[in-house]
């Protein structure tokens, strides 16, 4: 499913590092909190592709990205339970030194738009 992420290309900083650094323990970590039975390999996969469009999407001007359902399915399961105490986690974890507010902020943008593209399949 193509996956497009132009709408929130203001996000795309804010987003930028904390994909990056993302791994299966966090998300692993995240989803045992909140007792979620998500992929962790899926919601990885989707993450991962979308750091694509978030790193190189400008420089390309292309903010589209092929990425399989289920693991769309996945991250939005995964993302639409975290809230900002998650986020600090996440980011302590990351040992990132970003705002947990705005990284919060991009986080639940991002879960919008991947559900905005869920809908319009």
């Amino acid at each position: 499913m193509k996956v497009n992420l132009e709408n929130i290309r203001g996000c795309f900083p804010r987003l930028k590092r904390f994909l990056a650094r993302i791994r299966e323990d966090e998300i692993r970590l995240i989803a045992d909190k909140h007792n979620l039975s998500v992929d962790i390999d899926k919601v990885l996969e989707c993450l991962q592709n979308l750091f694509v469009i978030v790193a190189f999407g400008e420089t390309h001007k292309r903010y589209d990205i092929d990425i399989p359902i289920e693991c769309i399915e996945e991250t939005v399961e995964w993302l639409g339970q975290q809230n900002i105490g998650d986020t600090t986690i996440l980011l302590d974890r990351l040992d990132m030194v970003d705002r947990e507010d705005d990284v919060d902020e991009a986080l639940f943008e991002l879960y919008g738009c991947l559900i905005d593209n869920l809908e319009e399949r």
